[in-house]
């Protein structure tokens, strides 16, 4: 375990400056691309429906109360996404999952991902998803994350 975190920690030096975060919601998507020269030409629709399916192709279903929060761009290929969604449960939870493509990944993207939505929901409990152990799960908890257990129980939980 301590070799993995070493290793993770390494990826997460290198620099994301050359990939484009963009807010993924329909109206907040399309005034960024409209006033990004670079990306004008873009289909805001092409690019939610790329994030959705790079989502399935993760192996992760993107439930009925979540919607998309983030997509990442390199150049006008979508390379990550994050989605977020309220939990139906007494005390307002968070959750969200994140999909990077594998050609991409240990870049700290997932990393920029997740921060950006810890940033912008303070005083909130927020729940991850955790599909893929061996990458979030270290992750998660260097950002104080805690509670993975397992398949059984994939969640890990920040309180913010």
């Amino acid at each position: 375990m301590k070799l993995i975190l070493e290793n993770w920690r390494q990826y997460l030096q290198e620099d994301i400056s050359d990939y484009i975060f963009l807010p993924a919601d329909e109206n907040s998507l399309f005034d960024a691309l409209e006033q990004s020269e670079a990306l004008s030409d873009v289909d805001g629709y092409d690019l939610m429906d790329k994030a959705e399916k790079l989502f399935s192709d993760s192996g992760i279903r993107i439930a009925r109360n979540e919607e998309l929060y983030e997509i990442v761009l390199d150049g006008e290929d979508v390379v990550g996404a994050s989605v977020t969604g309220v939990t139906d449960n007494q005390e307002r939870t968070l959750r969200f999952s994140i999909a990077v493509s594998p050609e991409v990944r240990r870049q700290g993207i997932a990393k920029k991902l997740v921060t950006n939505i810890i940033d912008n929901n303070p005083d909130t409990k927020i729940e991850a998803w955790v599909v893929n152990e061996e990458a979030m799960v270290p992750l998660l908890s260097d950002l104080g994350f805690e509670g993975y257990g397992g398949e059984s129980d994939p969640f890990m939980y920040l309180y913010t």
